[in-house]
């Protein structure tokens, strides 16, 4: 059937592409709404991973990396910044206002 090889295709060009493993079967699998093909997605999407993770870093890791603005992985906060993060509780972050 070419719309199976189409489906595994277009799976592991997304897999290899945004290293997502789980969410992307998932949606794939809500896409076909068939569970047979759940079993060769998995297989597909994580051989795809596997490869592309010997190849280089994800599109989004290189787009992390490439804006200054955005620094979720960087433990270099200032003391300052310690102190007032410490002080937060839910409360005072999320209100009820929108």
């Amino acid at each position: 059937h070419p719309g199976v090889y189409a489906l595994m295709g277009a799976a592991g060009a997304l897999g290899g592409f945004s290293r997502m493993t789980i969410s992307l079967a998932v949606i794939f699998l809500e896409i076909t709404n068939n569970m047979y093909l759940l079993l060769p997605l998995m297989l597909v999407i994580m051989t795809s991973k596997t490869i592309a993770d010997r190849f280089g870093p994800s599109v989004y890791d290189i787009v992390l990396e490439s804006n200054p603005d955005i620094h979720l992985l960087e433990d270099g906060l200032d003391e300052d910044h310690h102190i007032v993060l410490e002080g937060l509780t839910v409360h005072d972050v999320c209100t009820a206002e929108v």
